[in-house]
């Protein structure tokens, strides 16, 4: 009969790639089952489906599916069907942490993406909009020397807005982000669709840096996916420490 199998969803990956290092577990599929790989806004959705699919050859894409899942468990955020912002709030549950953010580029984006899940209130504390250099300085505490040294979008500005925001709050993961969505306010250096991503807790800080392209409203969509995808990864990477 008509089957399709669940739709495995994966961040911190592309799907060029997702799919090069996946061919070896699909080249012996039956002739009945088809795959597809579906790239959204920084995440790739991956399923197997076919017409006429006999119950052996069933059995056989659930054994391949069971497979993905192990193979590339460090990326896939959706076993259950949950959105990245679901998986977010699913994993600081099952450790009992609360998050903070400290927001410039997003402008709230990312608070408005985790808070849209029912009961976030149980791990989301509060986020701030520091979208002027002041309010970076006087709300979060980044000090004047690195905002004039390094400007707003660097990777020490990220830095301190993640340490700042957690200890400000007292939470358990402090989050920052800084970045320029465009269409103007871009250089050479700092080009439009740079955005640099932080994540901190009591043991250490993670900074990354990304480039989208893409207009204003894509960029800011990008810039939170990156967000979420990397604080995804910074509680999955908690698992194995």
């Amino acid at each position: 009969g008509v089957y399709r199998s669940e739709i495995l969803k994966f961040c911190g990956i592309g799907e060029s790639q997702l799919e090069e290092k996946m061919l070896p577990l699909l080249s012996g599929l039956p002739q009945s089952l088809r795959f597809a790989f579906l790239p959204n806004y920084g995440e790739v959705w991956f399923f197997l489906y076919g017409q006429d699919v006999p119950l052996e050859d069933q059995k056989r894409a659930e054994e391949t599916i069971a497979a993905v899942k192990s193979a590339f468990m460090p990326y896939l955020f959706s076993p259950f069907g949950e959105t990245l912002e679901e998986a977010v709030g699913r994993l600081l549950l099952e450790r009992g942490w609360k998050v903070a953010l400290a927001e410039s580029c997003t402008g709230g984006l990312v608070g408005s993406r985790m808070t849209d899940v029912p009961g976030s209130s149980r791990y989301f504390e509060r986020g701030y909009i520091v979208y002027s250099n002041e309010a970076k300085l006087t709300d979060i505490g980044v000090p004047k020397e690195i905002l004039c040294r390094f400007g707003a979008v660097s990777e020490e500005t990220a830095r301190y807005l993640a340490e700042g925001v957690r200890k400000k709050t007292g939470v358990d993961i402090g989050l920052g982000i800084t970045g320029i969505a465009g269409p103007g306010g871009g250089s050479p250096e700092k080009p439009v669709g740079l955005v640099y991503v932080a994540v901190s807790d009591a043991l250490r800080t993670e900074v990354r840096k990304f480039q989208f392209r893409g207009d204003r409203l894509m960029n800011k969509r990008f810039f939170s996916q990156a967000a979420l995808t990397m604080l995804f990864a910074f509680l999955r990477e908690r698992d194995v420490r």
